[in-house]
């Protein structure tokens, strides 16, 4: 089974986590999303484009999350912020 993850770091926080991502969603490096704490609903950066990982290989799932030195995730990334330049009025 495979899943789709992303690393974030929150606003005024320098920890990253990583979150689960819906796997018809693709998340890019800077995109700014909302997801769910144990603090409630807050905003984060990606830091990474989101990416597969084969749960059925433990080790290399470990040594994934240790390279960014996070945590499994058990939660879900569940929206993502989009800008619209609009035409400027002169």
């Amino acid at each position: 089974m495979n899943v789709v993850v992303v690393i974030v770091k929150h606003e005024n926080c320098g920890a990253k986590y990583v979150f689960l991502v819906p796997e018809d969603k693709t998340l890019k490096t800077g995109d700014l999303v909302k997801v769910n704490t144990k603090r409630g609903e807050t905003l984060a950066t990606c830091l990474c484009d989101s990416f597969t990982i084969d749960t059925t290989d433990k080790e290399k799932m470990k040594s994934i999350f240790n390279a960014f030195g996070v945590d499994e995730p058990t939660a879900y990334v569940f929206g993502k912020f989009t800008y619209d330049e609009w035409k400027r009025i002169e």
